[in-house]
């Protein structure tokens, strides 16, 4: 069994937190999963036809090294979402569209979105 560190998040009598501020976490599972907890908040607040840099991942304190390393992954944890009302499913793929200005190699973005 794998036991938390430091960087996964800790639950507390108001509800989880994580200890560690963005940019001092380095267990890559802990990063993908805030970072995707992030990505979904921003896309949830700005809508589904969100564009999402990387400035606005470091805004929230992530560094840059992270965004190259983990944005990809993080977003094709991010779940389904519902129809919307133009009756198109936005999914992953689609918010991976949205964040083609993210500083990611494009043959790895290219495989992240095909599943590879």
């Amino acid at each position: 069994m794998h036991s938390p560190t430091l960087d996964h998040r800790t639950p507390t009598h108001d509800g989880f937190i994580w200890p560690q501020p963005r940019n001092r976490m380095d267990d890559a599972g802990a990063v993908r999963q805030r970072m995707a907890e992030d990505i979904g908040r921003l896309v949830k607040d700005r809508g589904e036809e969100a564009v999402i840099d990387t400035d606005d991942l470091i805004r929230l304190g992530w560094r840059p090294e992270h965004v190259r390393a983990y944005a990809a992954a993080a977003l094709s944890t991010l779940p389904k979402l519902k129809r919307t009302r133009r009756g198109r499913a936005a999914s992953a793929g689609t918010m991976a569209a949205s964040l083609a200005c993210l500083a990611v190699p494009a043959a790895l973005l290219a495989r992240q979105m095909l599943g590879l």
